[in-house]
């Protein structure tokens, strides 16, 4: 016996329309496993997605956050050299150069000649924070080659 899916009459084996309501039945059916199929690719296999450990893209330096920090101010500087590892040549490159941008930043308190001048260093500052972002070492302009920390 078939029961149409519309009213839930039950019908004859042969039967191809509800004689009750008229729906057809094998198109409802046949639209019954498309949905299915389609809605349901896992049919058959667990539906829960097994924890894998984040694995960091090849290429990537592994301090790449900690370069970052390293560019959020004084306490960006602290954090990093505190939490990061001292002897990675990538995390070192960008405290070195988030020290003296930090350092040069200072000379903005002198009137007008260093209010341009942190106009400059905030130019920077943005430079080195998008090569950190990206995990790249480019040097900033002007700064970049003065080296404090070895």
């Amino acid at each position: 016996m078939k029961t149409c899916p519309k009213c839930g009459a039950q019908l004859p084996d042969e039967a191809t329309i509800c004689n009750v309501c008229g729906a057809p039945l094998d198109a409802a059916q046949d639209a019954q496993q498309n949905f299915n199929q389609q809605y349901n690719p896992n049919q058959g296999q667990p539906q829960y997605q097994q924890y894998q450990q984040y694995q960091q893209p090849a290429g990537a330096p592994a301090q790449k956050g900690m370069g970052i920090v390293a560019y959020i101010g004084w306490i960006g500087f602290i954090i990093a050299i505190c939490a990061g590892d001292k002897n990675d040549p990538y995390l070192k490159f960008h405290l070195n150069q988030s020290l003296v941008l930090n350092l040069f930043s200072l000379l903005g308190m002198i009137p007008f000649v260093g209010w341009i001048w942190s106009i400059v260093v905030f130019i920077f500052w943005i430079m080195a924070l998008v090569s950190a972002c990206q995990g790249e070492t480019k040097e900033v302009p002007l700064l970049g080659g003065i080296h404090i920390l070895k």
